[in-house]
């Protein structure tokens, strides 16, 4: 059986190195996501979404402090996630990604 798992992917990296954005010295830029994640259990979950966020923040590219934390969802949780998210369209941040 599979399971559900929301998580935050986070990872940093020194100040604007691929971008060509100026920081202060000391400054990391940051880059979070939101992802819902299937998987048979959670270590399968993590594994996933450690390769996606590889894959959206490389190392090469100055990327370092990944990590991830988890929360299992149960089917209620769901419903209200999608709920929360059909009626909130304009939302800056945008829907989870899924992760399969």
């Amino acid at each position: 059986m599979r399971e559900l798992y929301l998580m935050a992917l986070y990872a940093t990296r020194a100040g604007g190195a691929a971008s060509g954005e100026v920081l202060s010295e000391g400054e990391h830029e940051v880059a979070l996501r939101v992802a819902l994640v299937i998987g048979r259990d959670e270590a399968e979950a993590r594994s996933r979404a450690r390769a996606r966020l590889f894959e959206l923040c490389p190392p090469e590219e100055g990327w370092v402090n990944h990590h991830i934390v988890s929360s299992g969802m149960s089917r209620d949780e769901l419903r209200s996630l999608l709920e929360s998210l059909s009626e909130d369209e304009d939302s800056d941040g945008g829907p989870p990604e899924l992760i399969m």
